[in-house]
């Protein structure tokens, strides 16, 4: 398994996995997915000194990605690192990959000055295993969000 930052040629894959998290999620299945979006925000965040993108390849194939940014605080010059999406295909989870995308996430924050990271859990896709590994990694739990359909 090789953890790396991924390259504008990743695109197709990140698209791809992008589209399978967009289906197993039952909060996002219900909206469209919009190819071309997602595709600029994907070269944006490559390409972007601000952006981390965090790839999991495993014998030659993407399963798993971590975007997101580092960005002021509103209310402050001080920046922090978040996330847009953690996804790893369901076939490799439970594994080490997850760690050391974060990990390398986490490094690349730092490389950029961030003051601390910040990762979220939207899907509604196994909430609490994702919030348990995040707390062994340090993180502790911050904030509630609440959805509302209308």
């Amino acid at each position: 398994m090789i953890i790396r930052d991924a390259t504008l040629s990743d695109a197709p894959d990140l698209l791809r996995m992008g589209e399978l998290m967009h289906h197993e999620s039952p909060r996002f299945n219900k909206f469209t997915f919009d190819l071309d979006k997602t595709g600029k925000l994907i070269e944006f965040l490559v390409t972007s000194d601000n952006g981390i993108v965090i790839v999991a390849e495993h014998d030659g194939n993407l399963i798993g990605m971590l975007g997101g940014m580092v960005t002021e605080h509103f209310f402050s010059r001080d920046t922090y690192a978040c996330d847009f999406v953690v996804f790893i295909d369901p076939e490799y989870r439970g594994g080490s990959t997850a760690i050391r995308m974060i990990k390398l996430f986490e490094q690349r924050a730092k490389e950029l000055g961030a003051k601390e990271v910040s990762l979220g859990i939207s899907t509604e896709v196994n909430t609490e295993r994702t919030a348990n590994l995040y707390e062994k990694l340090g993180y502790m739990r911050s904030s509630i969000g609440t959805i509302k359909g209308i």
